[in-house]
């Protein structure tokens, strides 16, 4: 069978659908005659089927997409083109087949921006994971507009899946920071610290760097928090830290307390005395030097702002509440010792 013949089979078929023959067309086209047409005659074929959804109708369906290749940007009488017809009528199953015969060149087709980029959104949107992750290995994103990607590298994060991820930064030859969210429950922070340990990279920590510390504090990415300490002396941020979870007081060790601003490193023995285990956090930042004035005989008190903190403190009237405020004088009172014993030793 040649290519014309195969083309007046195809059209014959067409006409049989037209007429709600499918019955009939099914039996006629076989898996030679498809593969023997053209792309245009297939995708027309296929516009004439996507309404129908009898038994016979979709196995004429199934065996285009086996056995042929549509030509995604062909258009039907009222100019839309295959791919927006395929979304329009919500036949994943006709979009799936499609794109599993998608080349790098139909992609990169002139014009077929939009359609691409609805296609991926929706695709996404649908949880078809396995067409997605195709078009992103053939290079989908670098075609999509900029506020366009931004939503759709949101879209693939949420998936969690690292070769989805991995597609996007051999596109971007970045992981767009954009993309990034703070999370919010433990598997969300628990695949968000490894994404920005194992991609740490790939990570632009100049764009957006406000978020990206929020990021990283609520998923206690450590060695992003070094980096951007280290690179960008982002000190406003130690005693948010130092108040933090002990993953996060850790990466204060990265950090010289002769580089830091004496207003800063008190704000940052505040914030460490007033945690959980303030204690043992002010003991070690002292030990570290953070407590060091000016001069290396002056020591930074923070008596006065940790007692005004406390006393601004509001307790219950239970039990609970009884043994917290006996913890905060117990705290207080040591605080004082040591700041005495600091005293006595200047003079």
């Amino acid at each position: 069978m040649n290519r014309k013949e195969a083309k007046r089979k195809i059209n014959e078929t067409i006409g049989m659908v037209k007429e709600n023959n499918c019955r009939e067309a099914a039996f006629l086209l076989g898996a030679d005659t498809v593969r023997r047409a053209g792309s245009e005659e297939i995708s027309h074929l296929i516009f004439e089927l996507l309404p129908l959804k009898s038994r016979p109708a979709k196995e004429i369906m199934s065996r285009l997409l086996e056995y042929g290749r549509p030509e995604v940007a062909e258009t039907d009488a009222k100019g839309n083109t295959l791919l927006k017809r395929v979304i329009r009528s919500e036949r994943t199953d006709v979009l799936n087949g499609i794109v599993s015969k998608v080349r790098k060149r139909d992609i990169r087709k002139k014009g077929m921006e939009k359609d691409w980029t609805v296609t991926l959104r929706y695709l996404l949107d649908h949880q078809q994971k396995r067409s997605a992750e195709r078009l992103l290995k053939l290079g989908i994103l670098g075609i999509t507009e900029e506020e366009a990607r931004e939503e759709l590298c949101r879209k693939i994060l949420g998936y969690k899946d690292e070769k989805m991820l991995e597609a996007v930064i051999r596109c971007e030859g970045e992981l767009p920071t954009c993309s990034l969210t703070v999370p919010e429950s433990a598997s969300e922070k628990q695949f968000m610290c490894v994404i920005l340990t194992r991609y740490l990279k790939y990570i632009n920590i100049e764009e957006d760097r406000e978020r990206l510390w929020e990021i990283a504090v609520s998923c206690d990415a450590d060695e992003i928090m070094r980096r951007m300490l280290k690179k960008k002396k982002d000190y406003q941020y130690l005693s948010r830290l130092a108040g933090g979870s002990d993953t996060a007081f850790r990466v204060l060790d990265c950090v010289r307390p002769a580089d830091v601003l004496a207003e800063v490193r008190k704000e940052t023995l505040i914030s460490a005395f007033l945690s959980e285990s303030g204690k043992q956090r002010f003991e070690h930042l002292k030990e570290k030097g953070w407590a060091r004035g000016e001069s290396r005989k002056e020591t930074i008190s923070i008596l006065c702002e940790v007692r005004e903190e406390l006393e601004r403190k509001r307790y219950g009237k239970s039990r609970h509440g009884q043994r917290e405020r006996a913890a905060d004088r117990n705290r207080l009172n040591y605080l004082i010792r040591c700041e005495a014993e600091e005293t006595g030793k200047a003079v």
